[in-house]
């Protein structure tokens, strides 16, 4: 029983160094791809050219708001 016990031991551990293989492939694929990204050029410059805002007071005149009466029965 403990053999059985001990393969499977080592079986599981043989699987998972397995699975961190596949794992660190993967990664390195995506470290490349992401590398790629950072490393692109880009198309268009930023240029911040906007107006700026006159300064001034804002005034609401004859503004007036209400609620649509509707009448609730208990």
């Amino acid at each position: 029983m403990s053999f059985i016990s001990y393969l499977v031991m080592v079986m599981m551990s043989l699987m998972i160094g397995g699975m961190m293989v596949s794992f660190s492939s993967r990664a390195f694929v995506s470290l490349g791809r992401i590398k790629e990204v950072m490393e692109t050029v880009r198309d268009m410059d930023y240029v911040s050219e906007s107006e700026t805002i006159a300064t001034g007071d804002v005034v609401f005149e004859d503004v007036s708001f209400a609620y649509a009466k509707i009448h609730l029965t208990p």
